[in-house]
């Protein structure tokens, strides 16, 4: 191990260095060097691909870190942002501890199956809006989601385990016995579901972003340490490191950022993208529509909900009417009914509208 440098099990976060925009840029030009070496075969692939894992960059000659007449204006350091959500319940920290959890616990006689029955228990009751989707989550551990490769990997989405982590935790703390062999297993679960705690308890303001932050480090550390105490080092992952870089941002925005709204926004381009066919100019007609889409002023026309027939106006943003199309269903009534419109600067520009 090189000097200033630690391994990635260490579990005291003291230790712990942030490279500068320097260092970045330093690393950038090692793997710009070598992947040079490699287009003229004096390196190998597997030699280049293990240094791009070792710096954690992936190498590609138009990036932005490549780019070295941005870099007086470009801090990569400051603009990185590691994502909670990806590091604990995407294919992350808690996807990989209940993965080994289950796997461990098929020692004593528990299953997969035994979680799915848990989980298909009738009692159980959900919120009205998340009810058809929840009634679903026992799917998450029946054979079919099993993995080929591992059939104790869990094979769930990160929407699906934020979902499932109450019942799952609940499920091991009343369902899973207590023994010697299980024990710093459990530990290390139980480690492990007071970090997501601790960010949840901050995502819902009950706890301030400062006193997270500072917790956090020592939370991940911890569950770190239990562990590697339960399944060695060798069953460490680089998300377990991360999480301690989720407690600086928390410092930095003042608030948790996740992913969760950034791939709702992905629906938006997949919707625009599925109608482009022609694949020699993809990007740039799938681009160019969603410019258009996002700078066409929305009117009362294209809002789903529209008053139709005789529509007299109460003020500048009320109108009546005794008929009404609500999201293509055309329903006439006796009373009337107010489409209300918020607007912005210009009038001819409609921001929101809402039936009463």
């Amino acid at each position: 191990m090189r000097p200033g440098y630690t391994e990635l099990c260490e579990t005291d976060h003291t230790k712990f260095r942030s490279w500068s925009a320097s260092d970045v840029y330093t690393a950038v030009d090692v793997i710009a060097a070598a992947a040079q070496r490699y287009e003229n075969g004096t390196m190998s692939k597997a030699m280049f691909d293990e240094l791009q894992q070792a710096y954690g960059l992936n190498w590609h000659c138009h990036g932005l870190l490549s780019n070295k007449e941005l870099r007086p204006f470009l801090d990569p350091v400051q603009a990185m942002t590691w994502d909670w959500v990806h590091n604990m319940l995407q294919h992350g920290v808690l996807t990989h501890e209940v993965s080994l959890l289950l796997a461990a616990c098929k020692s004593v006689g528990v299953m997969h199956s035994d979680v799915e029955l848990f989980l298909q228990d009738t009692s159980w009751q959900f919120c009205h809006v998340h009810k058809t989707k929840c009634s679903q989550l026992h799917r998450v551990f029946s054979h079919w989601r099993a993995s080929g490769e591992n059939a104790d990997k869990l094979n769930v989405s990160a929407s699906e385990l934020l979902s499932l982590y109450g019942m799952v935790r609940h499920f091991v703390e009343t369902r899973v016995p207590a023994t010697a062999e299980l024990a710093d297993k459990l530990a290390s679960f139980s480690a492990c579901c007071r970090t997501v705690d601790a960010i949840m308890s901050c995502k819902r303001g009950m706890v301030s972003p400062a006193a997270t932050a500072a917790r956090l480090r020592d939370l991940s550390c911890d569950h770190l340490g239990w562990h590697i105490r339960a399944y060695g080092t060798a069953s460490v992952k680089p998300k377990h490191h991360w999480n301690i870089d989720v407690a600086d941002q928390l410092l930095r925005d003042g608030v948790v950022v996740d992913m969760f709204i950034v791939e709702r926004n992905h629906l938006t381009v997949k919707r625009v993208a599925d109608h482009v066919k022609c694949l020699t100019r993809f990007e740039r007609s799938v681009l160019s529509r969603l410019l258009a889409e996002a700078t066409t002023p929305k009117s009362a026309e294209g809002c789903p909900h529209r008053l139709h027939g005789r529509v007299v106006p109460v003020n500048s943003t009320t109108w009546t009417s005794d008929r009404m199309v609500s999201y293509g269903l055309e329903a006439p009534v006796d009373l009337h009914i107010k489409l209300h419109c918020w607007y912005d600067a210009k009038p001819s520009r409609h921001h929101h509208c809402g039936l009463t």
